[in-house]
């Protein structure tokens, strides 16, 4: 995913390791899905507690695509995780990962943390079916309704 490698160009990634499992992939996302994976990456060369590689792998599943960012850092305490996303003052840390989730917001994109403390941190970027193909199939049709916003159509999905 050539987004995920413009974003690891723009930081320091010296001393990680970087594994790709999402061969073919293409998301339709807000341009600013390369700030997402900046962000995560800065998260793990700040916070990831001794984080050697970093992964981004995919599957799918009923909900849609999941995109896993998984590190071999430390992962974040339990008692952490319910104020990841919050936006408080003073903490960039929760800042960047509140902006992060905003920006895959605007596409019905969600982000989660889903790693286990001493395990590793892994964020799980969930795309819902229609917002994502594999190279070689047909893209989503999208219609502009009078009375609101672009509508996603596929095979999956009547209009």
């Amino acid at each position: 995913m050539y987004t995920f490698l413009l974003a690891a160009s723009h930081t320091d990634t010296t001393g990680l390791s970087r594994h790709l499992d999402v061969a073919g992939l293409e998301i339709y996302a807000d341009p600013l899905l390369e700030k997402v994976f900046f962000f995560l990456i800065e998260n793990v060369i700040r916070y990831g507690g001794g984080a050697t590689e970093i992964s981004l792998s995919s599957c799918e599943s009923p909900e849609g695509l999941i995109l896993s960012f998984e590190d071999n850092g430390s992962g974040i305490p339990d008692e952490e995780k319910a104020a990841l996303f919050e936006t408080v003052i003073g903490k960039e840390r929760g800042f960047l990962l509140f902006l992060a989730r905003e920006i895959l917001s605007i596409t019905d994109i969600s982000l989660r943390e889903t790693g286990g403390y001493g395990k590793g941190t892994r964020f799980e970027i969930v795309v819902p079916r229609g917002g994502y193909r594999f190279a070689g199939q047909n893209p989503p049709q999208f219609s502009r309704d009078a009375r609101g916003p672009k509508k996603r159509h596929d095979d999956a999905t009547p209009p």
